[in-house]
């Protein structure tokens, strides 16, 4: 009896440390969520995304590295974001902002970088997020329609 009730007092210590760990949110899983940002190959992102929560609003850096000039004329998402966007801009270094939801696409030349912010149609909460863009761009030379999807795992603030 002895012996049973020194390793039940030892377990239940452990139990309570691992509950105060999760209530204080030390386990949570979001804390150690990688954060995300990928694409195919052609537009690549850049760097991890920025999410704001109060504003919906997801921005990410891309570069075309398809070898030609290209015009981005749309773009959609789904998962978190909802599917069509509510706006969607690309300001391309060195140059201004694009509105291409409102029909005015962004043109990117060979290696050039640019900043794609994408306000997204559902409400996003503050936490983890995952979502899946999917750029449409033309290459000037054919004046063929293209897809990239682009990966965002983030957190939202």
């Amino acid at each position: 009896m002895e012996f049973l009730m020194t390793y039940g007092w030892a377990i239940l210590v452990v139990i309570a440390a691992i509950g105060a760990l999760a209530y204080f949110g030390i386990l949570n899983p979001v804390n150690f969520m990688s954060e995300v940002c990928a694409g195919t190959p052609g537009v690549d992102c850049l760097e991890k995304a920025t999410v704001t929560a109060s504003d919906d609003v997801i921005k990410f850096a891309i570069k075309n590295n398809i070898g030609t000039a290209i015009n981005i004329t749309a773009a959609t998402a789904d998962g978190d974001c909802g599917a069509t966007p509510s706006a969607f801009t690309v300001t391309p270094d060195g140059g201004s902002v694009r509105d291409v939801k409102a029909g005015h696409p962004a043109t990117l030349q060979p290696d050039q970088q640019a900043i794609a912010a994408l306000t997204c149609a559902n409400d996003l909460k503050a936490g983890k997020i995952s979502t899946q863009i999917t750029l449409t761009y033309k290459t000037l030379t054919t004046k063929l329609d293209h897809p990239s999807v682009i990966t965002v795992k983030a957190r939202a603030s």
